[in-house]
């Protein structure tokens, strides 16, 4: 049960991440063609 709540912890933090990123994106108007993302270690 441990296990699943730290992955959920993980996954979320993720969503969070990308949730954060699109934000940026319509914030600052920037073309998708221009956008380089942030590196993101595997999971």
């Amino acid at each position: 049960m441990r296990d699943d709540r730290e992955l959920m912890k993980l996954e979320g933090a993720e969503a969070v991440a990308q949730l954060q990123e699109l934000a940026n994106l319509v914030k600052y108007q920037i073309a998708p063609s221009e956008y380089r993302p942030a590196a993101v270690s595997p999971a």
